[in-house]
């Protein structure tokens, strides 16, 4: 029973050869330069994240108390 097999090789193909241009320098210096903008914003994406966390917890408190909250007969 043939169920659209593809019958190939069991030879794994050859590892290509390193791509030029690794060896200067250039690549690491891209790392580092994104490294010293990620250091930089840091401490700015921290505060955003802080205060969204602050208001969504503010917020969920306040549905707390809205929800509890005796009502006038």
């Amino acid at each position: 029973m043939d169920a659209g097999w593809t019958y190939g090789s069991m030879v794994s193909p050859k590892t290509p050869e390193e791509p030029p241009g690794l060896e200067d320098g250039t690549a690491a210096a891209l790392l580092d330069e994104a490294e010293e903008y990620l250091s930089s914003v840091g401490p700015q994406v921290m505060a955003e994240v802080q205060a969204e966390h602050a208001l969504r917890d503010a917020q969920h408190r306040n549905g707390w108390k809205r929800f509890l909250r005796r009502r006038k007969p």
